[in-house]
This record gives structure tokens, C-alpha cells and sequence, in this order.
């Protein structure tokens, strides 16, 4: 029997599968909405009208002296091609807060942390792992703080162990979500932020860059607008994350001593570890580097003569150092040596400040990498 073609038609609009959600982006205005319900219900109307959805469409819409122009960034499920009253719109905002991990360590082996914060990172996140396997809340500690001198390793050294361990990493810089425009403007940022995190199914690690910006308390707070707003904003944040059996890690990564950062704050983090490597560890890992140079250029250094000009470098100007030296050896046909390498180092010095963090003095008295 052949069908009618209202038959054929109600069959056709059977097939045709509503979006559960449909993520926007606002094209106009180019700020940010402060009223973004509004915004997410004039779209929905304008979404409703059309008769099939894609990925790309650029619509215009108003409501009263309201309107907006937005584009369809994403469909969810894909093969969706309708809107109904039940779809979700949602906004993407103009400020990407979710960046895939960066790292330029391949592997832990060249990885030159101190040993004992090692074990005891790696330590934390295989527990984090068993922990919602066996669904154990007590062992579940899942905010980590990394403090210490900039150019040690702390995030890419966490983006290695992350992927190394099966965690999804993904970094956060502060900066992008710290703005002193508007009043609450952060503090809005960190509560969209949070909705976000608590959406994630998979093992993920997030890493916050720059921490010391959110946590640094009065340091920071003429600098800053809203300090209090952001300090509430944070701490809310992280006791949900802590509260919420997710499959997700917070790291923060801090350039500033403990001391600097909001007690309260820093209370939030279950874990808490100093990446200043020491000089053996400098000299080791500039070893290392020597050692991958080798094929290009002969190589005649003793570093043990250079121990008290490299215990004040960061890894990061270790290697630049290093590199630089090679470099010069290779264009000019000659054999690194110690005095090469040690009148690059000082060159390169006299043309940028180099901090010292962390004093050797109080290693040599004990001091722990654990907070």
C-alpha cells in the first residue's frame, strides 16, 4: 500500500532529531553581555523559526530595542537539525578560559624536578585515579599547589606527568579571566568557570598558570579590582571541586613564596610543593643538555667550574644558555668549552634580571620541597 503524502511528511519530521543543546557565539554586541538570559532566549526564538540548523549560520535577531547578530559554533548531538522549546542555548564567550596543555618535556626522565616532589606529585595523582575507581571519598585529594622560581618546570612538568598518567590537561591563565573593566567581572568569569568544570566526565587536569594573581591577597588587591569578589569567588570554586567526587585535579602553579599567598586560599590545597631544584639537580639536567649537543659540536666543558654561576640560573636559562653556546660553537667551527659556555652565561645575565627564590642556605638546612 502506497503511503499518502502526509504520511510521507510526518515520517520526514520524525527523522528530523532536535538539538538538546546549541552553543552561540554573540557577534554583536562585541562585549560581553551582563543580561546573557536575555540574550540565550531572543536567540532560542530566532532558532525556533528556522527550519533547519548547521554549524555556521549567522543570524540576526531582536526583541523590543534589544538585538543581537550570533553565530552557531556547535550542535549537540551533531546530527541534530531542529530546535524545539526544549533545546538548550547556550553562549560561548569571547574569552577562551580552557587551553590544551603545553609542554616541551617529552617524558619524565627529562624531567629535573627535586626527587621527593616528584614521587610525591606522581604519588597524589595515582591516588586521585584509584580513589574514583574504587570510590574511596577519604583518599580523594584533588588540589595540588606548585610554588617556586619561574622557568623550573612547574606547569609543562605537570602537562608531562598529566598525559603520561591518562589525565586530559588542560591550562588556564590567570590573566584571562582576571579583568578589573567592570565591577565582578572576574569574579563572574571564575563562577562560569566553575560550571564548566563541573560538566567534565573524563580524567582531566587542569592547570592554573600564574595562581599567585588569584591568591596573592593584598598583595595584589591595588592592582586588582575586587579583590574580596575574587577572593570569595576562588575559594567557592575550589571547595566544589574539592566537594564534587569529579575526575578532575586543580593545579595551581605560583612564582611566589607560600608566605605572599591568602592563608585561606592556600589552605584549599591538599597538596602543597616547592619546585626549586637544587644545584646537583641544575648541574645534572645541564649535563643532560650538554649530552644532546655532543653530535654537533665537540664539546670540553667541566661544570664543576661553573657551580656558582649555575646554582643562581633557572632550568629554563640553563638550557637557554646552553643552546646559545652551541650555537656560537657551530657557526664558528669551534669546541664549547668551559670558558665559551661561562662567557655566554654572563653575557646573557648582564642582559636580564635573574632572581633568586629560593635561598641554598636553607636546603643546606634541612628545608623540604613539602609545604
Amino acid at each position: 500500500m502506497k503511503r499518502t503524502e502526509t504520511q510521507k511528511k510526518t515520517a520526514t519530521r520524525k527523522r528530523r532529531i532536535s538539538a538538546k543543546s546549541i552553543w552561540i557565539k554573540v557577534l554583536s554586541p562585541t562585549f560581553e553581555s551582563t543580561n546573557s538570559e536575555l540574550i540565550t532566549f531572543i536567540a532560542s526564538r530566532a532558532l525556533q523559526k528556522l527550519r533547519r540548523i548547521q554549524p555556521g549560520i549567522i543570524k540576526a535577531a531582536h526583541l523590543g530595542d534589544v538585538g543581537v547578530i550570533f553565530k552557531i559554533e556547535k550542535i549537540e548531538p551533531e546530527n541534530a537539525v531542529t530546535v524545539n522549546e526544549n533545546t538548550k542555548v547556550r553562549i560561548v564567550q569571547s574569552v577562551q578560559l580552557l587551553k590544551e596543555g603545553f609542554t616541551e618535556i617529552p617524558s619524565t626522565k627529562e624531567l629535573f624536578w627535586p626527587k621527593s616532589a616528584l614521587e610525591l606529585f606522581i604519588n597524589s595523582l595515582k591516588t586521585i585515579k584509584k580513589s574514583l575507581e574504587m570510590k574511596i571519598r577519604d583518599l580523594y585529594d584533588n588540589t595540588i599547589l606548585l610554588a617556586g622560581p619561574p622557568g623550573n618546570g612547574k606547569s609543562q612538568g605537570a602537562v608531562t606527568i598529566g598525559k603520561e598518567l591518562g589525565f586530559k590537561v588542560y591550562e588556564i591563565d590567570i590573566p584571562t579571566i582576571v579583568g578589573n573593566k567592570f565591577a565582578g567581572e572576574t569574579a563572574e568569569r571564575i563562577m562560569r568557570l566553575r560550571d564548566e568544570l563541573k560538566q567534565i566526565n573524563d580524567l582531566t587536569m587542569v592547570i592554573f598558570n600564574d595562581f599567585e594573581i588569584l591568591a596573592a591577597g593584598y598583595y595584589y588587591a591595588t592592582i586588582y579590582g575586587g579583590f574580596f569578589e575574587i577572593r570569595s569567588a576562588i575559594l567557592n570554586l575550589l571547595d566544589e571541586i574539592r566537594a564534587s567526587f569529579l575526575p578532575l585535579v586543580i593545579v595551581g602553579t605560583s612564582n611566589m613564596p607560600p608566605e605572599y599567598l591568602d592563608e585561606a586560599i592556600l589552605d584549599r590545597f591538599s597538596l602543597r610543593l616547592m619546585i626549586a631544584p637544587s644545584l646537583s639537580e641544575k648541574l645534572r639536567f645541564a649535563e643532560y643538555m650538554l649530552s644532546k649537543f655532543k653530535k654537533y659540536v665537540k664539546i670540553q666543558v667541566k661544570l664543576s667550574d661553573l657551580r656558582d654561576i649555575i646554582r643562581y640560573l633557572s632550568m629554563r636559562s640553563i638550557k637557554g644558555s646552553i643552546k646559545q653556546a652551541v650555537s656560537y660553537c657551530l657557526l664558528n667551527e669551534k669546541e664549547l668549552t668551559t670558558e665559551i659556555l661561562k662567557e655566554t652565561i654572563k653575557k646573557l645575565l648582564d642582559s636580564q634580571n635573574s632572581w633568586r627564590f629560593y635561598d641554598d642556605r636553607l636546603r643546606e638546612r634541612g628545608i623540604s620541597h613539602y609545604m
